[in-house]
């Protein structure tokens, strides 16, 4: 199963036309700007809907679930929305370092924002970020004590999208990687 999956994202993103920076040599080709990375990141983003936050859980694995994350912010900062009583908040309280991963395959590409997470309880911010849908989840809305945000401040992106001319080298399967401040 496995390596069925491994094959059909394989074969989703396929091979690049060109070699991007840090792949091994193959033909001539020049890396893509960090604002075309940062274009193609929050672009995936919004395609993607739905995204894959993963975090470390209390026994040292990987923990991972599907998250609704609002588009990147200028600085590339991923706000979630979450209930406060879950394993992923006990998780980044223990140990904040997380990472976001999004994938569209109609592009096709992905992103994963790799960073550390903070756990917002602000009122102002909370009320800024409530999407109408998730009201079901949490009684008063933004104001359920219960609501509390995920802000993920990535310090480095990893980006493959055939839209925006960004493919993995045909070698390395080596994603364009932006280290962040």
């Amino acid at each position: 199963m496995r390596r069925s999956l491994t094959a059909l994202v394989i074969a989703a993103l396929g091979a690049a036309p060109a070699a991007v920076a840090g792949d091994e040599p193959t033909q001539a080709a020049v890396a893509p700007g960090p604002e075309v990375v940062k274009q193609a990141a929050r672009e995936i983003v919004a395609a993607s809907r739905f995204c894959t936050l993963t975090t470390i859980g209390e026994d040292g694995l990987l923990q991972a679930r599907v998250m609704d994350p609002f588009p990147p912010d200028a600085d590339l900062v991923v706000w979630m929305g979450t209930n406060a009583g879950t394993r992923k908040v006990a998780e980044l309280r223990r140990d904040a370092r997380a990472t976001l991963s999004c994938f569209d395959p109609a592009g096709p590409g992905y992103v994963t924002f790799a960073g550390r997470a903070a756990l917002v309880a602000d009122p102002a911010e909370r009320a800024k970020r409530f999407k109408p849908e998730w009201a079901p989840f949490y009684e008063g809305g933004a104001a359920s004590p219960d609501y509390l945000l995920v802000k993920l401040v990535p310090r480095r992106l990893e980006v493959v999208s055939h839209v925006h001319g960004i493919a993995n080298g045909p070698r390395a399967w080596r994603p364009e990687i932006l280290n962040l401040p």
